[in-house]
């Protein structure tokens, strides 16, 4: 055990840091995690999952996600070269979402009862969605983080 231990510290000294960066974006995602929060794991990404046909009529204009955990799924659109941010939660949940970044600058918009919400202005780099229903019984949930 010893020995491993000295052969990961001599290999560790050997390679370059990780940049800053990708340091305060993986502190940043790991502070956001609650323990009463559920996680909804990336299913679907257009950008890498979607077919040659969707590919062909499409030409890049959108991105598409769709998250799916503790009983809920969320499909969000990236419209407009990734700045404005569309989404729905199902089933419906009447509440809010908090838009997370990286860097740890948020944004909120209410969910209508039809389970969407909208953000205008998005930022490149990664985020993270948290869903905070009104009825604290149903517990929070939040996305994977995603770069774009």
């Amino acid at each position: 055990m010893d020995e491993t231990l000295e052969a990961v510290r001599m290999l560790r000294r050997r390679l370059e840091p990780a940049p800053q960066a990708v340091v305060d974006q993986a502190r940043a995602a790991f502070s956001w995690r609650g323990v009463a929060a559920s996680i909804a794991g990336l299913e679907f990404d257009s950008a890498v999952d979607d077919d040659d046909l969707a590919r062909v009529r499409d030409a890049g204009s959108e991105r598409r996600l769709r998250f799916r955990g503790a009983g809920r799924v969320v499909e969000v659109v990236l419209v407009d070269n990734t700045r404005r941010l569309a989404g729905q939660i199902d089933p419906p949940l009447a509440g809010s979402v908090v838009l997370r970044h990286s860097d740890g600058v948020t944004s909120t918009a209410a969910v209508n009862h039809r389970g969407q919400f909208f953000f205008d202005s998005l930022r490149h780099g990664a985020f993270s969605l948290r869903n905070v229903p009104a009825d604290r019984g149903l517990g929070d949930f939040e996305t994977e983080w995603v770069t774009i």
